[in-house]
């Protein structure tokens, strides 16, 4: 699951959080308002249920009667998503006087009973305790990490390592994979060199050499699908994209950036394993409480808010998209 994501902020105050979500297969993501008062599982070896106070506007995958949560935005404005974190995830036993969570259920959870990001970091680390239980889904514990944000626009990164849990405030608003997220920070220092203005001529012996490419900007990014290389290319993305004015233009700075991170399918052989590729690219909306959206199929902004919906209702909705790729042909002559 190579995702990426990150945080944006526009000049009118909005804030964003953007994902693309990556995986070898679709494992049937739906789009989905979960209503106030929804009971939720919190892991299988849990004896009981907690009731939602707050309804959520998520993308998740249902199974074994549970709902995986993989990134969303609730009423009060608190979004979140989760990334892949393999080698590192650890998870502890359960804890006396703490909630067993499920790390795949752990988003939804975090959704449902947390205003901002102080009630979510406060449920991670007082409230409950990520334990190793097999998801529905894919048959494992999936190793996980999570990014959250608010409507404030801070973006917090939590991390179950084996020292401990990690809960990462003061953050560059960027998140990828493994190695832990303290790692990749120290790692984007390696690449300060990398600016947004054009190469500098200069001369040796009688020789004046230029640049090649008048679009030689932002040197030196790598340019693989590594988790690290994403998080350089990611931040630097970022750190140097126009400032957009509004939410509306930020969703399309959001997608542009995201963009360089795009992992197509590719062709494999007789035998090979499926490799993971961009099933989705998401912009969570805060303060709107609006989820946009593309598939690897449909390049078409889609769109769901949760201020048009019924938080009260006594069922799951889930929304409809079209799967095919949309075409809005032109005639020159009109």
């Amino acid at each position: 699951m190579p995702c990426s994501g990150l945080t944006l902020h526009t000049s009118d105050g909005s804030h964003l959080l953007a994902r693309t979500m990556d995986f070898d297969v679709n494992p049937g993501a739906k789009l989905m308002v979960i209503p106030r008062k929804w009971p939720i599982k919190p892991a299988l070896s849990a004896e009981e249920t907690i009731e939602s106070p707050y309804a959520q506007l998520a993308m998740g995958v249902i199974a074994g009667g549970l709902i995986n949560s993989l990134d969303g935005v609730n009423e009060h404005g608190l979004c979140g998503a989760v990334f892949y974190y393999p080698g590192f995830a650890h998870y502890a036993g359960p804890s006396d006087g703490k909630t067993p969570l499920d790390p795949a259920i752990a988003l939804q959870l975090a959704l449902a009973i947390c205003k901002d990001l102080d009630e979510a970091a406060k449920m991670f680390e007082e409230k409950t305790t990520l334990v190793a239980d097999p998801s529905p889904v894919l048959g494992i514990t999936p190793p996980l990490h999570y990014l959250l944000s608010d409507a404030s626009g801070e973006a917090m990164v939590v991390e179950p390592d084996s020292d401990g849990l990690k809960i990462h405030r003061d953050t560059v608003g960027v998140l990828t994979n493994s190695p832990d997220y303290r790692w990749q920070e120290t790692n984007l220092r390696n690449y300060l060199a990398v600016d947004r203005d054009p190469l500098i001529p200069y001369d040796m012996e009688a020789r004046t050499l230029k640049r090649i490419s008048p679009n030689a900007a932002m040197w030196g990014l790598p340019g693989d699908y590594s988790s690290v290389s994403r998080f350089v290319r990611t931040a630097n993305m970022k750190r140097f994209i126009r400032l957009p004015a509004d939410e509306a233009e930020g969703v399309t700075t959001a997608f542009h950036a995201l963009s360089a991170m795009d992992v197509p399918q590719v062709e494999l052989k007789e035998g090979e394993a499926e490799v993971a590729y961009t099933m989705y690219t998401a912009v969570m909306a805060p303060i709107s409480k609006r989820y946009y959206f593309h598939t690897y199929e449909n390049r078409r902004v889609q769109a769901a808010s949760l201020d048009r919906e019924n938080l009260d209702a006594a069922e799951l909705k889930f929304y409809a998209w079209h799967d095919g790729q949309d075409v809005c042909w032109r005639d020159c002559n009109s």
